[in-house]
């Protein structure tokens, strides 16, 4: 009986040993996963480093994203008053091209003869300029002599010191005449008010300014009387708009067409053109010593991105014959 008692205290004893061995290492697992679990946690300091990264991280990707943005709209602006130029360039060639010759005087001594040129000025201030005929000591064209109207300049066209007279704004072919309106100056000339100077209108709106359109014209009327609105009225003969207005808002700010040049060989007449195309959002132009430039971004009214002024230059023959 003694030895069974002995065997059962002895297994009871054991038992209770493993008991205490499980729970012992139950508890050091638990520590342990605690301990590991402690380790892969992030201490408010990391914390705050790395929201600080982060934060760096977008600032840097938003001004990425804002000075890739203003790039482009520059690229767009400057891409469509390119764009704008070449068509123009391609229209005015083209009608040029097809038209008649301007009447002159040959100089038989040189294979070239620079159309003698002469402008007579009316009582309403316009400024017509005639090709070829005879030039009187007044400098005007004598009367009955062959001559050619082909620019002229509408009254109360604005006058930019230190010129003396008044940029045109029509341009008589002899088949398609093109008529405009330049940006209104300020400060003696220096400043763009950012608005047209309207002196040329349609014949059915007053109010309403025109750009810059093309419309037929055989007899060269709308140079011959510089005070002649635009006839918007007539469907066999409307007007083609050139600029048409659109967030961009390009505008002719001048347009020039030198001397005409006869070949006594064929008889071929030369133009010359310069013009200057340009936004008008606002006067985000503006005209100083260097002549018309965009406002350096960051100054006052200042609109860079959508700010673009181009100078074009072209020249182009007229084929046919003097009407």
């Amino acid at each position: 009986m003694k030895n069974i008692s002995a065997k059962k205290e002895n297994l009871t004893n054991h038992k209770s040993f493993d008991k205490i061995k499980l729970t012992t290492r139950n508890e050091a697992r638990f520590v342990g996963a605690k301990k590991q679990s402690l380790r892969r946690g992030f201490t408010m300091v990391e914390l705050i480093i790395a929201m600080g990264a982060v934060s760096v991280l977008l600032v840097i990707i938003g001004v990425l994203v804002y000075n890739i943005t203003r790039i482009y709209t520059k690229g767009v602006t400057i891409r469509n008053v390119n764009t704008a130029g070449r068509l123009l360039i391609d229209d005015i060639r083209r009608t040029i091209n097809g038209s008649p010759t301007v009447a002159g005087i040959l100089n038989l001594t040189s294979n070239l003869n620079i159309e003698r040129v002469a402008s007579i000025r009316t009582s309403n201030g316009e400024i017509i300029y005639y090709a070829g005929g005879t030039i009187g000591a007044d400098g005007n064209i004598v009367a009955g002599s062959t001559a050619d109207p082909f620019m002229a300049v509408a009254s109360g066209t604005q006058i930019i010191p230190p010129a003396t007279t008044a940029r045109p704004t029509r341009f008589c072919t002899g088949l398609y005449s093109y008529v405009w309106n330049i940006p209104e100056r300020s400060n003696n000339g220096r400043e763009f008010t950012g608005q047209l100077h309207i002196v040329n209108r349609y014949q059915s709106n007053a109010d309403k300014p025109v750009r810059m359109v093309k419309i037929r014209d055989l007899t060269r009327e709308y140079c011959k009387n510089p005070s002649m609105r635009v006839d918007d009225t007539n469907p066999a003969n409307p007007p083609t708009e050139l600029l048409p207005e659109d967030e961009t808002n390009i505008v002719m700010y001048d347009f020039q067409v030198f001397q005409p040049v006869t070949s006594i060989t064929t008889g071929e007449v030369y133009y010359t053109i310069n013009f200057v195309l340009g936004t008008l959002r606002g006067v985000e132009v503006t005209a100083g010593t260097a002549g018309r430039t965009c406002r350096a971004p960051g100054s006052d009214e200042s609109d860079f991105d959508y700010c673009s002024i181009n100078k074009f230059n072209m020249a182009a023959r007229a084929t046919g014959k003097n009407n």
